[in-house]
């Protein structure tokens, strides 16, 4: 089983989660959510492996993405993935494998790893050249961001809608941005030169790349000026980007994982929906070679969509039903739920819960209902003075 345990680092009190194709975290604001996302991309980087067996300073990479003051004395971090695990105790990281116990060999495997994933991202840019060190250095910023196997998606990417225009200037006067954001806005970039063109079909518009008259059609306003992106609603900011830059990632086919932080961001309910199936229905493409999409979110909406997927994906197993149920949802919106973890963060009793029922392989009804029942009794209690004041 593929799992991090994280106890006390940061916002996290206690939490377990389990690493499936699908994994869903909500929970309030500060309630550590991205914290272990955070830690997971960490954890999924080639660089970090390479710098334990090296014994190097690890933390360098926790402070690319700013929670290297999170770390406690009791901090601690228990990692398992496929042969390898990883365990941050009494302040020292350290590494085992199933397989490799020489420490060597292990380094000589991972810059393998790393040699092949650099060949493979500098290739459209040198062709079948050798790597040397000045194309190393040249390409170095490129090289990093894709050198973690999970691409991270942080909350604050709708400031690139109006940062995209003056990238350039923007790391001239090395504006004090997190690495992240800036590895993100670089992909960006070369996503809008990888697609001239870029349809949305559930947001009905186009991206159109094109000198000044680069921005977004709106569908059936073909002949009017393209709006500039930082002119758009920042809805259209926060999502459209993310698309590309996805689609993008996939076609390169160098990251094992894609981690999307809130990627509700601004979005009307319905869009919510809209996108999740979106990104449910890349899952299912042939060319998405990726292991896992992790997600971070404040969005019941999002989370009743899902569900929705769940069930029917579940249903759809049954073949008097699989015609109706298609009729409803088709299947490039189901989800298998022996893929999907999702786990609720922030409670008083249970800090990190798995809200999957284990019996119906949805997600627990009970905590979809909590909000609605909360709002619920607050409503039928108002109703019922509104209904005392017309008698009166």
């Amino acid at each position: 089983m593929n799992q991090l345990t994280i106890k006390n680092l940061g916002p996290v009190k206690e939490a377990t989660v389990e690493l499936k194709p699908f994994l869903v975290l909500i929970g309030g604001q500060g309630t550590g959510k991205s914290t272990i996302v955070k830690v997971l991309t960490i954890c999924l980087d080639i660089l970090f492996y390479l710098r334990v067996l090296k014994e190097d300073d690890p933390h360098v990479l926790f402070r690319e993405f700013g929670i290297d003051e999170y770390f406690k004395e009791d901090s601690y971090i228990s990692f398992r993935f496929g042969d390898v695990s990883l365990e941050y105790k009494d302040g020292q990281f350290r590494w085992t494998s199933t397989v490799l116990s020489d420490t060597k060999e292990a380094f000589e495997i991972f810059m393998h790893l790393l040699n092949l994933s650099t060949k493979k991202i500098l290739k459209p840019y040198i062709g079948e050249s050798e790597i040397s060190s000045d194309v190393m250095q040249k390409y170095g910023g490129f090289i990093r961001s894709n050198s973690r196997m999970a691409l991270y998606i942080p909350a604050e990417r709708n400031l690139i809608g109006n940062l995209s225009p003056a990238l350039a200037s923007v790391l001239t006067a090395g504006v004090p941005l997190q690495k992240t954001l800036l590895e993100y806005m670089s992909l960006f970039e070369k996503a809008k030169q990888e697609f001239q063109t870029y349809p949305v079909e559930f947001l009905h518009l186009t991206f159109k790349k094109g000198g000044q008259d680069e921005g977004v059609e709106v569908d059936g306003e073909a002949h009017s000026q393209p709006i500039p992106l930082n002119h758009c609603s920042s809805g259209i900011q926060s999502v459209l980007p993310l698309l590309m830059v996805v689609d993008y990632a996939m076609k390169l086919k160098c990251f094992n994982h894609f981690v999307l932080e809130e990627p509700e961001q601004n979005l009307f309910p319905k869009k919510q929906t809209e996108l999740l199936r979106f990104l449910i229905s890349k899952t299912h493409e042939t060319e998405f070679s990726a292991e896992g999409l992790m997600i971070t979110t404040h969005s019941p909406y999002l989370l009743s969509a899902l569900n929705i997927s769940l069930l029917a994906g579940k249903l759809a197993k049954e073949e008097a039903l699989t015609t109706e149920v298609e009729a409803i949802l088709p299947r490039k919106y189901h989800v298998d739920h022996e893929q999907v973890a999702a786990y609720a963060l922030g409670d008083e009793n249970v800090y990190c819960r798995s809200i999957i029922n284990e019996k119906t392989g949805t997600i627990d009804q009970n905590y979809l209902d909590t909000a609605s029942d909360v709002l619920g009794d607050e409503f039928n209690r108002l109703y019922r003075l509104y209904i005392k004041s017309i008698r009166k």
